[in-house]
């Protein structure tokens, strides 16, 4: 697959591909805060900094387990989440982050090595630029996979010597079905994803998503349990 540069996906910067400006949490910032900005945005990941620079990443995933002692009315769910935590309480210190030049095909290895389903991105000083997630690749791959195959349908002229339209159009429905067996590993993904995220991350749906990224070949390094 092949982008508008020219590039195959995988070699693209994960700059082109990034979220920004991404939403982030202060970490001096009350923890009922976190709760409020990952269900108002509907987001998963949420990285932490202090005045600019990433200090920790926090996932819906890591919160589930607190979820189920806090009280369910929401002033009395503030109260608790502020009085009994900190926001560094259920925040990974220990951050694997991308530089903006980082590649996506290693900014997957990295997200199956450790697990992961989200990388933010820093410059200089781990100033937080942005974020990328398994969702921006697997949305990019499909994006690229089918306007690559229709571009090339719609604009290659025919093969020198050939004269054949039966041939062109059976050169034309094989181009097409690989592009449809690229589009259905990548919805494997997403579906794995969605599952590993849903599920708890637990080592069965890892490995799960693990064999998926194979299958799309967006991993080509061998996989290690979270």
């Amino acid at each position: 697959m092949t982008t508008h540069t020219g590039r195959a996906l995988n070699e693209e910067p994960v700059n082109r591909l990034m979220v920004e400006p991404v939403l982030s949490v202060e970490i001096d910032d009350k923890p009922s805060e976190v709760f409020r900005l990952l269900a108002e945005y509907k987001v998963h990941h949420l990285p932490v900094v202090r005045a600019g620079r990433l200090v920790g990443m926090i996932s819906s995933a890591d919160l589930m387990k607190i979820d189920f002692l806090v009280p369910r009315t929401p002033q009395l769910r503030r109260e608790y989440l502020d009085s009994h935590f900190r926001i560094e309480t259920f925040m990974h210190a220990t951050v694997v982050a991308a530089g903006p030049t980082t590649s996506v095909e290693e900014a997957a290895r990295l997200m199956v090595r450790h697990g992961i389903h989200a990388l933010p991105v820093v410059g200089a000083e781990d100033r937080l630029l942005g974020i990328i997630t398994t969702t921006d690749i697997m949305n990019a791959g499909l994006h690229s996979a089918l306007g690559g195959s229709a571009r090339a349908a719609s604009s290659a002229p025919p093969q020198a010597g050939s004269g054949n339209a039966a041939d062109e159009i059976s050169r034309m429905g094989r181009d097409f079905e690989r592009l449809g067996e690229q589009v259905r590993r990548l919805e494997r993904v997403r579906l794995a994803a969605e599952r590993y995220l849903r599920g708890g991350q637990d080592e069965r749906l890892h490995a799960e998503l693990t064999r998926a990224l194979q299958a799309a070949d967006l991993d080509r390094a061998a996989p290690v349990r979270p």
